[in-house]
């Protein structure tokens, strides 16, 4: 009896450490033990959306941009754009993008200055951050231009810690920490397979946020309310992965989405906040380390300058969502709070909300009008608008025309 015991005693600890050996080898192999910080590396891909449709590609950083070797010539200028998904250009083509536009319009002149895309779309100003400080100072920087989206307090954590800066763990569940404690490399292969299985395998998006909101107490009636308010063929487009749920879905369960990124008029939008300035005191603080000049972008919401989207034919209006008609006319309490924080930190502020609602009134749209995204035409705005500012005011110390 004692030796069978001891034979399967030997068997578990060999088969034990025998994983242990195979998880460093996926290590050894350049698999990763954190959950990606920055876009696939390397990866070239056609996305294709009900309003839009351009080819991705990233480089060996797993940037949205050209491969930039990480030594800096002599008598170039690097800035590092960190945002979202207007940084990144979700819906157009790189060349398209408004970090790619700055380079060529100061290309136009012959100014060694390079400006890096640092965007990742549905991302918050925390994985800007972690992107930068992990992959972006690789390149040898000068200078950093934080963008931040008129949305982008509504997904930020809270509350938060330095520790929120490391390199992100998969999970805070207990049992998969300590999977992860053990077997780091396997850990964030499984979890990663099962998240893109799940969003691979969403066919039933108005049953999942059924019954998602019946989870959160809402009424029948609410619920049948979004539902019948809800267009078929937008539906059919996020079964089919070709538009963001998020759009339609945040109508029933997040109403106030928007009111809360702009208007901080919750005691969690308040946290939120607190979250949003400690990024970005973070952000500036691991620049000025590296003596590098920093600056930040306001980007406004669509629904800040389009009138549009406050028509009651707006899908996501019409579904529940509450907008405001001063949006279109006032400084939100986000952008006070926002300027006030630079004016105190003694950081360069560009709001780019009036050049977006100049453009319109002289041109008419220039967004997706469901994704909110700017369309080629409207990263051509902000590049010239954040173009002037910075020759203006001499934001980076930028090398003179020749």
């Amino acid at each position: 009896m004692g030796s069978t015991i001891s034979r399967f005693i030997i068997v578990i600890a060999s088969l034990f450490f025998c994983s242990l050996f195979l998880d460093w080898l996926l290590g050894i192999f350049g698999y990763r033990h954190h959950l990606s910080i920055s876009h696939p590396i390397n990866t070239s891909e056609n996305r294709t959306h009900v309003e839009y449709q351009y080819s991705f590609h990233s480089n060996s950083q797993g940037l949205r941009s050209r491969e930039i070797p990480l030594q800096k010539p002599a008598g170039e200028t690097r800035i590092f754009i960190a945002g979202d998904g207007f940084v990144e250009g979700v819906g157009v083509e790189q060349k398209e993008t408004f970090p790619a536009v700055l380079n060529a319009q100061y290309s136009r002149e012959n100014r060694n200055i390079k400006f890096i895309n640092g965007g990742l779309a549905e991302k918050n100003l925390l994985d800007a951050t972690r992107l930068f400080d992990h992959v972006g100072q690789k390149y040898n920087l000068d200078g950093l231009l934080i963008c931040i989206s008129g949305d982008n307090l509504s997904r930020m954590p809270v509350p938060m810690s330095w520790k929120d800066f490391l390199l992100p763990l998969p999970t805070q569940n207990r049992q998969q920490l300590l999977s992860h404690w053990l077997y780091p490399q396997s850990t964030v292969l499984w979890l990663e397979y099962q998240e893109d299985v799940a969003r691979r395998g969403m066919r039933d998006f108005i049953g999942l946020v059924t019954n998602h909101a019946r989870q959160e107490g809402l009424s029948e009636t609410d619920i049948m309310r979004w539902r019948q308010q809800l267009p078929d063929t937008l539906v059919r487009a996020i079964n089919q992965h070709r538009l963001n749920g998020a759009i339609l879905s945040r109508s029933l369960l997040k109403p106030h989405y928007w009111q809360e990124a702009l208007e901080i008029h919750t005691q969690q939008a308040a946290n939120k906040w607190m979250s949003l300035s400690f990024t970005m005191k973070k952000m500036v603080w691991l620049a000025r380390k590296k003596e590098m000049q920093v600056a930040v972008v306001f980007i406004p919401g669509i629904f800040q300058y389009n009138p549009e989207t406050h028509s009651a034919a707006y899908p996501p209006m019409s579904a529940g969502l509450a907008i405001k008609p001063a949006w279109l006319t006032e400084s939100s309490e986000l952008q006070k709070r926002i300027a006030r924080w630079c004016r105190n930190k003694q950081v360069p502020f560009l709001d780019l909300t009036d050049a977006c609602r100049n453009a319109y009134s002289a041109k008419g749209n220039f967004n997706y009008l469901l994704e909110g995204y700017w369309r080629p035409e409207g990263h051509h705005i902000a590049a010239t608008a954040i173009k002037q500012w910075l020759e203006r005011e001499k934001v980076f110390n930028f090398p003179e025309k020749q």
